[in-house]
């Protein structure tokens, strides 16, 4: 779905010593939640917003954390108030969720 996404995460992992044997994809919260509990599996993520289960700890990554760059591309000949108010909104949106614009 992301593959620049994927690929800098494994880059990260990779130049800072950690190289996953085995990668699974899942968006299910309870599968990813299982293969934690039972030993198979690390998720990288955000802070939750709801309690993890019992046996579950989230922890920060200290140094250098892994970056998420979103962006909204369009035709120039394209472009309306419409879409420089979506624009508005969504950069309103990240900052407010705690996403640092780029330079």
């Amino acid at each position: 779905m992301a593959s620049r996404l994927y690929d800098h995460v494994l880059t990260v992992c990779r130049d800072h010593g950690f190289m996953p044997g085995t990668i699974r994809h899942a968006r299910n919260p309870n599968f990813i939640h299982g293969l934690v509990l039972a030993g198979l599996g690390i998720h990288l993520n955000e802070a939750p917003a709801q309690k993890l289960p019992a046996g579950l700890v989230w922890r920060p990554i200290h140094g250098e954390p892994l970056a998420w760059v979103t962006s909204t591309v369009w035709s120039s000949s394209q472009h309306s108030p419409v879409l420089a108010d979506l624009t508005e909104a969504v950069h309103e949106g990240l900052t407010a969720c705690g996403h640092e614009p780029c330079a």
